[in-house]
């Protein structure tokens, strides 16, 4: 797996070097009751190494099982916001939906089912307080993966985004121009490693 870095912020590395940034992570969901507790239960006890201030957003994408219930569930004393879509809209939408109530200096976005690691989180935010608005990682190894996942698509661009700081909600967009009367939040996208293998 390769971090990359991109959209060196014009604040000076120094002025982050130090600070622990409110996160919050945005995870589109469809179907997934199964392991969304277990999800939930162990992205937050990792996020409570990193920040003393940390947020989850679980946008339930229209899912046919019990996803909502179990988000709820898992919930209780944990900072967690369940978004329910009436309908699966894709996780476009979902992403979309999530980020219009994200209020984090930085936001990452991970897939409710392990694909993407929690350390690479680390490396984002490593990268954030050297002063880059835009960090993205991508996979260099799928030999884990399964033949037909590995033969038929590349690795999908899972969105992760940070900010110089909280901004208005009419504000938050990966389109927000450079240089702008607010803050920026820049697209980027987390490493989509292999699944462990089972």
């Amino acid at each position: 797996m390769n971090v990359m870095q991109h959209s060196v912020s014009t604040e000076a590395p120094s002025q982050r070097s130090t600070v622990k940034p409110w996160i919050t992570c945005v995870v589109p969901a469809y179907n997934e009751s199964e392991g969304i507790a277990v999800f939930l239960n162990s992205l937050c006890a990792h996020l409570s190494g990193l920040t003393d201030r940390y947020d989850v957003i679980v946008v339930d994408d229209g899912s046919k099982d019990n996803t909502g219930l179990e988000v709820i569930a898992a919930s209780g004393g944990l900072p967690i916001q369940l978004i329910g879509l009436s309908r699966n809209f894709g996780k476009e939408a979902a992403i979309s939906a999530g980020l219009e109530e994200a209020e984090g200096e930085v936001v990452v976005i991970l897939d409710a089912d392990f694909q993407h690691p929690f350390p690479v989180i680390d490396e984002f935010i490593n990268h954030w307080q050297q002063g880059y608005e835009m960090v993205y990682a991508i996979r260099t190894d799928r030999k884990t993966d399964p033949p037909v996942r590995r033969g038929t698509r590349r690795a999908p661009a899972c969105s992760c985004s940070a900010s110089t700081g909280p901004t208005p909600r009419a504000a938050r967009s990966a389109s927000s121009p450079a240089g702008g009367s607010t803050p920026t939040r820049a697209a980027a996208s987390t490493p989509c490693p292999s699944a462990p293998p089972a």
